[in-house]
């Protein structure tokens, strides 16, 4: 794989578990944080690889992804979880939804079980 498209991946691995968790503590800050730096990942993405093997990497994600992120955006702004947990499924599924335009069904994301950072307390911070 291209490297900056992996590193940009890798990010995103890294991001979205994070951000879950962080909405599933109601740490609506941290949420926030990590839901800026998984946009981070995306710009990079389309700033580095536009085009990645005839696919239209930045293309797809200004018409698949970018949407559900502002309504997650939304979400987190009015800490509203109902909302965040839809538009967290959402996200997920635009981006499977990405993989199979861009013939990688193989590649299928899902809500994650568990957190993969368990040094890391998801709980908001004490006042």
């Amino acid at each position: 794989m291209f490297l900056p498209l992996a590193n940009s991946w890798g990010g995103f691995r890294s991001t979205t578990p994070s951000s879950g968790s962080a909405g599933e503590a109601r740490n609506w800050e941290l949420a926030g944080y990590e839901l800026g730096e998984l946009k981070e990942v995306f710009s990079d993405a389309q700033d580095l690889v536009p085009r990645y093997q005839n696919v239209p990497v930045g293309e797809m994600i200004d018409a698949i992804i970018t949407g559900t992120i502002t309504d997650l955006e939304g979400a987190i702004a009015t800490r509203d979880f109902s909302k965040f947990s839809a538009s967290f499924d959402q996200l997920t599924t635009a981006c499977n939804s990405c993989h199979q335009a861009a013939n990688r069904a193989y590649i299928a994301i899902r809500r994650p079980t568990q957190s993969n950072f368990s040094n890391q307390d998801f709980s908001p911070a004490k006042k």
